[in-house]
This record gives structure tokens, C-alpha cells and sequence, in this order.
């Protein structure tokens, strides 16, 4: 029963990004090209170029929601993020992963109005305890959007 209703919750929230990706504007979405595999979520996302959305609510973009996808649609994922306030006015879009050995995973976006925090996964739990314990070191790594405006 509690499998049943996980289930129905995770499409539930698919269902609602979908209906609220509908309304994006393009001032809440950016195409990125990203030169490394990266983890976003619990999907793994090869080098390439992504769009990154904050879906509308409404009148208004939230970080609560992101969505990121390829170019030719192969490729979608929605994550729940948390909103973060340290936006930069005047910045363009920037993208921050955490790298681990040879794994990125995706940390937080943002631009100049909004800002989204991505939760960590499990593996990416795993991996910052066991570089804590073995004091590897782990890399902060940030992208800039070559362009702003979405195709």
C-alpha cells in the first residue's frame, strides 16, 4: 500500500510539473552546454547541451521546480528544489555541480531573479562521507550560460 501511494505521489508531481512547464516564459529558461556526464537527481546526464527551466506557477517562475532536458526531448527530468535567495542581480545563468573523484552532481542554478538548490542523493551522501573520512579533495565546479535567451 505505502508503494502504491509513492507511486501516485511521484506521478502526481510529474503530472503538475508537466501542466506548469506548459507556462514557462523564457526568462525563467536557459539552453547550457554541460562538458561532463553529471548526476541530476537520480539520473545520470551525459555531456551535452541542456535546457534548464524554472516552470511557472501562476504569473511567476519558482525555484521549487526544475526541469532539465536535451535538445531532442530524450532525455527529461524534474527534481524538487529548494528556492535559495542568494541570486546575484545583474548575473547571468549559472549552473554549480560538486565533484567527487570523477562523479559531478548537480548543486544549485540560477540567474538574476530566481535561484534553485537541488537535495543531495543517496550516492552523493555516500561519496562526501567517504571523501570526508579519507580527506580527498572535492571540487566545486560552476558553469556561465554562453547565452541566455531560450530557443
Amino acid at each position: 500500500m505505502k508503494r502504491v501511494l509513492a507511486v501516485l505521489v511521484v506521478l502526481s508531481a510529474l503530472i503538475f510539473g508537466f501542466a506548469i512547464g506548459a507556462q514557462a516564459g523564457p526568462e525563467s529558461r536557459v539552453w547550457i552546454n554541460i562538458p561532463f556526464a553529471f548526476q541530476a537527481g537520480d539520473q545520470l546526464m551525459p555531456a551535452g547541451q541542456y535546457l534548464f527551466e524554472f516552470p511557472r506557477t501562476g504569473n511567476f517562475a519558482s525555484g521549487s521546480l526544475l526541469k532539465i532536458a536535451t535538445q531532442d526531448g530524450s532525455i527529461c527530468q524534474h527534481l524538487l528544489s529548494r528556492t535559495i535567495q542568494d541570486v546575484t542581480k545583474d548575473a547571468d545563468w549559472q549552473v554549480s555541480f560538486t565533484k567527487y573523484g570523477d562523479f559531478y552532481f548537480l548543486t544549485k542554478i540560477r540567474n538574476n531573479d530566481l535561484g534553485a538548490e537541488v537535495s543531495k542523493t543517496r550516492k552523493e551522501k555516500e561519496l562526501a562521507a567517504e571523501y570526508m573520512q579519507s580527506l580527498k579533495p572535492v571540487a566545486a565546479v560552476e558553469l556561465k550560460a554562453t547565452h541566455s535567451k531560450a530557443r
